[in-house]
């Protein structure tokens, strides 16, 4: 299980916390806390983190939901990368792809991305979306 808060975006550029293995999204902003949820819907969990982000001020209780797999995060993290380096440097969206494809599968040897990782074709619209003009 992976205790460190990582965050990665949805398709709308919503901000995703993901920690111990499940997702979260912002459900409140209070003056000192952030207030997030489970991402499933029937769940109905939730946890506090300071202003900024960076600490725990409350942990999550029990989840009614199922967990998601480490392939799923996986794949979240690299889109989000994508997406990132779409906006921030010049070089062409499929090398950027290729590129993070090949970081997967360097940092995760046993896992096969040719059978969860969607092709090109299927996300180049949304990372096209974030480059700067």
């Amino acid at each position: 299980m992976n205790s460190k808060l990582e965050f990665t975006t949805t398709n709308r550029n919503a901000l995703v916390l993901n920690y111990q293995g499940y997702h979260y999204t912002i459900k409140r902003q209070y003056k000192e806390t952030n207030e997030w949820r489970c991402r499933q819907r029937p769940c109905t969990t939730s946890l506090s983190l300071c202003r900024a982000n960076i600490s725990m001020i409350r942990e999550p209780s029990h989840h009614t939901c199922t967990q998601s797999s480490p392939k799923k995060l996986v794949l979240d993290e690299a889109i989000s990368r994508m997406k990132k380096r779409g906006g921030e440097e010049t070089l062409p969206i499929p090398q950027i792809y290729s590129q993070e494809i090949i970081k997967v599968r360097v940092n995760n040897p046993d896992m096969n991305t040719g059978a969860f990782f969607p092709l090109l074709d299927s996300i180049d619209s949304s990372l096209y979306r974030y480059i700067q003009i």
